[in-house]
């Protein structure tokens, strides 16, 4: 992964061990695959703890990454945006009598496509945004400038899996539609006007299997036998202004 000039790299266990206490989140953090020291043994359980991923990677990488500084045998990537709970931010919602509009980017890592659907979830109402732990974009400065900034203002949280998100949506009474040409209903036909999470997937492999399954409702953009899809971030920006301007002729109407 290339990084930014502006990306906040922690070099060392002291580092590392302080940003995860002081509970900063860790986007990427890579370990020197053949690490047993004691920093790492006491380091170990505080990322099972808060279940913090990480990377088995040469020393060589990790050299590549500091310009060879004294690593120790550890690197790890800052988050620039702080998470919200994912939980906490639904339930925030549904009492406060809001009408919950969600958006999850199942398996998207393309920055330049996360930064757009950012951007018009900030535009057009989308009360929150979910991400993956993996198989997800990292969140760096050059995210957040695609994103015109809109990264720095949305509501973000991160799940373990995209399904798990699913299985908690719907049962706190959101509807879960997920978008994909497997779809056998046109996304114009049905209402959103009711709690309503999207799922928007990679365009090389698309929204998995078990999620599909578990969605409420699997609605396609149609589309000119010529073309199979559209740009994930177009169409997030189809199916996001739909449901927006389904709810302002609702609201429009008392």
């Amino acid at each position: 992964m290339e990084l930014s000039k502006n990306s906040l790299l922690l070099i060392g266990f002291q580092a590392v061990y302080e940003a995860i206490a002081a509970g900063k989140t860790i986007e990427k953090l890579w370990i020197k695959n053949d690490l047993a020291s004691e920093h790492w043994k006491n380091l170990k359980p505080l990322l099972q703890e808060h279940q913090i991923r990480w990377q088995a990677v040469p020393i060589e990488k990790l050299n590549q990454l500091t310009r060879k500084a004294s690593h120790q045998g550890i690197v790890a990537l800052i988050s620039q945006i702080t998470y919200v709970s994912f939980e906490d931010t639904i339930q925030n919602l549904l009492e406060a009598k809001k009408n919950p509009f969600i958006a999850l980017l199942d398996g998207i890592t393309d920055v330049r496509n996360v930064g757009a659907i950012a951007r018009t979830c900030l535009g057009l109402g989308v009360d929150l945004l979910v991400l993956p732990q993996q198989y997800a974009v990292t969140i760096t400065s050059d995210a957040i400038k695609t994103s015109s900034g809109a990264l720095l203002h949305l509501p973000i949280a991160r799940v373990s899996h995209i399904l798990d998100a699913v299985y908690y949506l719907k049962q706190t009474g959101i509807q879960v539609v997920a978008i994909s040409e497997k779809g056998k209903n046109q996304y114009f036909d049905q209402s959103y006007t009711v709690p309503t999470a999207i799922i928007l997937g990679s365009e090389e492999k698309g929204i998995s299997g078990r999620v599909l399954a578990e969605s409420n409702l699997v609605v396609k953009i149609p589309m000119n036998h010529k073309i199979a899809s559209l740009n994930v971030s177009v169409a997030a920006g189809i199916i996001i202004a739909e449901i927006s301007r389904q709810r302002i002729t609702i609201q429009s109407e008392f």
